[in-house]
């Protein structure tokens, strides 16, 4: 009888401390992951819808910088000789596909501009009042925009006189 009665005290120590383990309310904040504050794409001639075909194919590399308050810094740099810029905007639309403008990153340069490489073809800030309305709808905020760049459902294009669709286009991204 005194054995059963050590092994049901012992069995009852392990499971009260199994439950214990287990529960560990301490209420220890829960820290959600952070979101991205850079993103970056790498703009080239074959990303295009339909791919763009230079005589000389051209790349850049468009970086973001959320700074929180709905605003975002970016930059655009040519990787390569490109000629002839006139527009270049974020647009809304997975890779596949086309969509409208939603922020751009210039007014319509006249006359168009030729770059080389490494040469910055833009730079600025977004704000909630450069953000376009797309399609009649009201124009997103720039923490929207944000969003938008995080699930990889925007991407960044630079037009040119000859390819006025577009010459070099890329997804934007959490930049690693």
């Amino acid at each position: 009888m005194r054995s059963s009665t050590v092994r049901l005290l012992g069995l009852c120590s392990l499971l009260a401390a199994g439950v214990m383990a287990a529960c560990d309310d301490d209420n220890d904040p829960v820290t959600p992951a952070a979101r991205p504050t850079r993103f970056v794409a790498n703009m080239a001639n074959a990303n295009e819808i339909p791919v763009a075909t230079p005589a000389a194919p051209s790349s850049g590399t468009a970086t973001f910088e959320y700074t929180g308050a709905n605003t975002m810094t970016f930059r655009i740099v040519a990787n390569s000789a490109i000629t002839n810029v006139n527009n270049g905007h974020i647009h809304i639309g997975t890779v596949d596909n086309n969509g409208g403008v939603i922020v751009p990153y210039f007014p319509t340069k006249t006359p168009a501009v030729s770059y080389t490489a490494g040469q910055e073809i833009a730079s600025g800030t977004i704000t909630n009042a450069s953000v376009s309305a797309i399609n009649s709808r009201p124009a997103i905020t720039v923490d929207s925009l944000r969003t938008l760049m995080e699930k990889g459902v925007v991407y960044s294009n630079i037009h040119t006189s000859a390819f006025t669709g577009g010459e070099m286009r890329a997804q934007i991204v959490p930049a690693p």
